[in-house]
């Protein structure tokens, strides 16, 4: 995969920290948005991101995230971060996507809210291509497994379920089933 780097310097240092709902979309281009100011915006993360709290977000497999983000305020997937102000556009190259606008953003911290959601396919989580939607089915869980993450040696050592956002008001949670 080919990475476009940003064009300019990014003031993201004066940016507030903010909780920031999140979005993915399977593209070929950026997959990574926010909702700022009720606005989708296209996101790249920064290089002052939390190493440890990034690596681990981007471990974390599609069948959570695309099933527990939305385009709106319901997302069940929170970050934190600094948005940068300055609007960048992807570089154009041969076998890159159509240039595209996007922001810098450097995430601080994220979190699941309860219940988050996760995608089934044929009873398990997918690991490839799901050709039959009469088989495709989306479960409410609580906490979060290993099996959640696309394995690094470090995951072994870190507290995977202090991104989890219990809200105890909430009265249509499920207990997770283990899958």
């Amino acid at each position: 995969m080919l990475s476009c780097k940003p064009n300019e310097k990014s003031n993201i240092i004066d940016a507030p920290i903010k909780e920031y709902p999140f979005n993915f979309v399977q593209n070929t281009g950026i997959c990574t948005q926010i909702i700022d100011n009720k606005s989708l915006v296209n996101i790249k993360y920064h290089e002052n991101s939390d190493k440890e709290n990034l690596e681990l977000f981007l471990a974390l497999k599609w069948h959570i995230i695309s099933a527990s983000s939305e385009a709106n305020d319901d997302s069940r997937i929170v970050i934190i971060g600094r948005l940068s102000n300055k609007i960048k556009t992807t570089k154009q190259c041969e076998s890159c996507p159509e240039p595209e606008v996007y922001r810098e953003f450097e995430l601080v911290d994220w979190y699941l809210k309860v219940p988050f959601n996760q995608i089934i396919y044929n009873g398990k989580p997918p690991k490839q291509l799901m050709d039959d939607p009469e088989k495709i089915r989306i479960i409410e869980r609580e906490e979060l497994i290993i099996e959640d993450f696309i394995f690094f040696e470090r995951i072994l050592k870190l507290n995977l379920n202090k991104h989890i956002l219990i809200n105890k008001k909430s009265k249509n949670t499920v207990p997770n089933k283990k899958i």
